[in-house]
């Protein structure tokens, strides 16, 4: 089975020197991370819910469709609850502390969201972390 793709690049004019950044527009979950996740459906709806920034990505194309030169796009296509783009992949991350770095491990309201599980973590950040930055990373460099 081919690994989910975690981000999307909308190409922009070649001329634009703008890139924009639209991180937690998705609910989408991995299957094979779902099981990770400890809340039941509705919990989960409900987070989802309350952690999307819900329709940014549409938002995005039509704002950067109104400009020119046309900025590019850079969209997560992952939720934020498989990982969070946007938070350091370690303990220097201020909201580590909290349960919210860049696995989450807590909820919105605290309540416990995964198990403790290095390797796990260790996995998502490999899978989807660390692509994510380095696609953004050579788009910002091309």
């Amino acid at each position: 089975m081919p690994e989910p793709v975690s981000f999307e690049v909308v190409p922009g004019d070649p001329t634009s020197p703008y890139i924009v950044h639209v991180p937690h527009s998705s609910t989408r979950i991995p299957d094979d991370v779902r099981p990770q996740l400890l809340l039941d459906d509705e919990a989960l709806s409900e987070e989802l819910r309350l952690m999307t920034d819900a329709r940014t990505d549409e938002l995005a194309m039509m704002a950067t469709g109104q400009v020119s030169p046309r900025p590019w796009l850079f969209v997560n296509r992952l939720s934020r609850l498989v990982v969070d783009p946007e938070r350091l992949p370690n303990k220097h991350e201020e909201l580590y502390a909290v349960g919210m770095g860049a696995v989450y491990s807590r909820t919105s309201g605290g309540v416990v969201l995964r198990d403790p599980d290095e390797e796990a973590e260790r996995s998502l950040l490999t899978r989807f972390f660390t692509p994510y930055a380095e696609g953004l990373a050579d788009l910002v460099d091309g």
